[in-house]
Formats: C-alpha cells, structure tokens, sequence
C-alpha cells in the first residue's frame, strides 16, 4: 500500500515538470532584444510622419512665400497720418513745401505719412484755418500776414511798409524775435508755428486803372488788403481806400473793377494770371512777404519727440529754399514781365518819387505804436536799422 502511494506521488511530481516545462516558453516575456527593435521601429515610424508634414508645411510656406514676393512689399500701415493744406502757392512755394512733404515721408521710414493737399483741395484760406484751429486737419502753409486773426500786433512785422531794406535780416527777426513772441499768444487759440519762415518775395503796386507813379496817383483808388489794421492804414495814408478781400475773390473783383490797385510779389503774380487783369506794376518793393507752417498745437503736443524732432528738422531744411529762390528770381521775373504773354508796363520810381511812397506812410508808424504799443514797433525798427 505505502510503495503504490510513493509511485503516485513520484508520477504526480514528474507530471507537473513536464507541464511546467511545456507551458513556461508560452508564459515568459519576449528578449529584450526585441522589444527594443519593436520600439525604436515606432519611434521611427513617428519621426518619418513628423518630417512628411514638416516637408507639406514648408512646401506651403515657400508657395505663400512666392506669391508675397509677386505681389509685391507688404505696405506698413503709418503710425501718424497728417494732412497738410496749401490752399494759395506760387510754384516755388510749392516746390519747398513737397520737399518738406518729401523728407518727412522719408525720414519717417513708414511710421508717417503727410499728404499734401495744394490750391483749394480742402477749401479756402480761412476754412482751412479754423479746421486747424479745430484739430481736423494737422497743417496748414500760412501768409505770416494771417496770423492778425489771431494776434493783432502781429500786423506791424507784416504790415509797416518800407521797413527792411535787407531780406536776410527780415527773415532773422521772424525767426529769432516775432514768431517765438506770437507762438506764445497763439497758445490760447491751440495754435504754433513751427519756428522757420519762407519768403513768397517783395510786394509791388499792382494797377488795372493805369500807372502809379506817384502818391497823387493813388488818391481815391480802391486799394484790396487781405487784412484789417496796419495794411488798410498805410493804403488809406496814401490817399487810396483800402478794402479787406478774401484771396478767392481777388480776380474776378479785379476783372470786373471792384478792385483798382493790388499789392504783390512777381512770381505769385505771374503764376496765378493775375498779368491778364492788371496791365501795370510799380516796383515799390515795400514789403517783405513771409510765411511758414501753421499746426493744432495739442496735436503737435501728443507727438512723440523724435517724431516732432523729424517734422522740425524737415521744415528747418526745406525752408531755406523758398527764402531764397524767390529772391534771386526778382530781377528775372521783372524782365519776364515785359514780354509775352504778360505785356505788364513795369514802372520804376524815381528817388524822389519813391520818397514821396515813404513820407506818406510814415505816419503810419505812429499810428501803429498807439495801436499796437511802442515797444512792438520799436522790436522790429531797431532789428532793421
């Protein structure tokens, strides 16, 4: 009984050896051999996906790429858009005022972007002044004789005839004395001007009733100002009416006799056509006429510096160009005046005769230091001795 049992139970051992040894390779875990290999093939797998949508992306961005460089830079769009108006200009004028345009535009790299806007484009002289006024447009050229809307005292460095015998002194005390005493009364209507001044030229008699060769020949014409104060003064010493007229209507009052008698420089003159409803020019040469830029000045002030330093230096480099052309185009122009198609009579006064200019309006002066205060007058009059 005891040796069946031991039989049994070696039988029962040898069993489950053999089933251990058939079922162990099923049960045991792959060779690490080849889980690797298994593992680097899906990383490989991964990788060679990435690289086919990395090649169709760039395949894309070399078609956008293409199609960008046919068409053309991308414009940038301006930081700072100005407009600036220029309602009344001779082609000098003009000249240095799309120079100025010019070396903004440049000189911004993009980041600005003045418009000019010439003749009547934005509407007349004085809309385009209560638009800057207003802060709807940015700039504005400017007659200095303008700025009496504004600053009524401004009317002496304007106004006062046979004050400079010397251009270059005339535009020094603009710069350095006038201006820098009006930018501080223009402050309370948000108004300056940028420190620089151009010159339209020296101002004539212009006639359409015949030559003026004299101050009896003045008497009783009616004389267009472009402003009340000192100018109607001095028209009036000399025995004429003068008118205030806006510059829109000087032509046709000219044309159709409204106006006798007119006071301007030759370029402004010859460009505009105003030879065909004038016939004869006196060279009195009484006036200096200057004029500059004219801004809002909260906009100027919300300007960063560099931008109002670009604008500044811009303006300082064109204006010498206007000072200066208009000047040695007046002997020039003179004698172009002569011949076809202007046919003007140019007529040159005497010393006497011209004396004669002078001695009539010299009370004038006077008038204006009741008018305006000595101390006014005597800050141009001593600049120009």
């Amino acid at each position: 009984m005891k040796k069946k049992r031991w039989f049994t139970m070696i039988g029962s051992i040898c069993l489950s050896l053999v089933l251990a040894a058939l079922l162990l390779p099923a049960c045991a875990p792959a060779a690490p051999e080849a889980e690797g290999i298994a593992e680097l093939e899906d990383e490989l797998a991964a990788a060679e996906k990435e690289v086919k949508d990395l090649k169709g992306d760039v395949s894309d961005l070399e078609k956008k790429l293409a199609k960008a460089e046919a068409a053309g830079p991308v414009p940038i769009e301006p930081e700072y858009k100005i407009a600036l108006a220029a309602p009344m200009l001779s082609t000098v004028d003009e000249a240095s005022y799309r120079a100025f345009v010019d070396l903004v535009n440049i000189r911004g790299e993009g980041r600005i972007e003045v418009t000019f806007f010439p003749e009547a484009v934005l509407g007349s002289e004085e809309a385009v002044y209560a638009d800057v006024a207003a802060g709807a447009v940015e700039m504005t050229h400017m007659s200095a004789g303008k700025l009496t809307k504004w600053v009524p005292w401004a009317s002496i460095g304007v106004d006062l005839p046979f004050v400079w015998t010397s251009w270059f002194d005339c535009y020094h005390w603009w710069e350095q004395v006038c201006l820098p005493e009006v930018n501080k009364e223009l402050v309370a209507s948000d108004l300056m001007t940028l420190p620089y001044v151009g010159c339209e030229g020296v101002s004539h008699i212009w006639s359409r009733v015949g030559p003026i060769r004299s101050v009896a020949d003045v008497e009783g014409k009616i004389f267009r100002a472009y402003s009340a104060g000192t100018e109607v003064a001095w028209m009036e010493a000399m025995g004429g009416k003068g008118t205030v007229l806006p510059w829109a209507e000087l032509y046709t009052a000219l044309e159709t006799g409204i106006i006798d008698l007119m006071h301007n420089p030759f370029r402004l003159m010859l460009d505009l056509g105003f030879a065909d409803v004038t016939g004869d020019v006196t060279i009195t040469g009484h006036k200096v006429w200057v004029g500059t830029i004219l801004l809002n000045l909260t906009w100027w002030n919300s300007l960063p510096e560099d931008i109002q330093i670009i604008i500044d230096q811009a303006w300082y480099e064109a204006s010498p160009y206007w000072k200066w052309a208009n000047w040695t185009d007046e002997k020039m122009l003179l004698e172009e005046a002569k011949l076809p198609p202007y046919n003007l009579n140019i007529y040159t006064p005497t010393a006497t005769e011209l004396a004669g200019f002078k001695a009539a309006v010299e009370p004038v002066y006077d008038w204006a230091r009741q008018e305006y205060g000595s101390d006014k007058v005597d800050m141009m009059l001593d600049y120009s001795e």
